[in-house]
């Protein structure tokens, strides 16, 4: 995960990701609600940024973040992720 503004870069695992957002888990995380980030997702198969708000801060456990109106394409690469995680499980 990305700030755009402030160049900060977290590493984290996504969990309960959907179409409208994901939560990504980071002890390290530290944000407040509102700050604008993008969220870098990297698969074999898939490489793609999404540009999103954080909307919840779990101090010590990572962060809720909504998207910001994807694209069409980028919709599409997020169902594919959708997709894939879920075969995997």
């Amino acid at each position: 995960m990305v700030s755009p503004h402030g160049g900060l870069r977290i590493s984290g695992r996504v969990r309960d990701l959907s179409l409208s957002g994901c939560f990504v888990e980071s002890a390290s995380i530290n944000l407040e609600r509102g700050t604008q980030v993008e969220v870098y997702f990297q698969t074999e198969r898939l490489h793609f940024r999404v540009a999103g708000n954080v909307t919840v801060l779990r101090k010590g456990n990572g962060v809720g973040v909504a998207f910001l109106s994807p694209s069409a394409r980028l919709a599409r690469q997020i169902r594919e992720l959708v997709k894939e995680l879920a075969e995997r499980d």
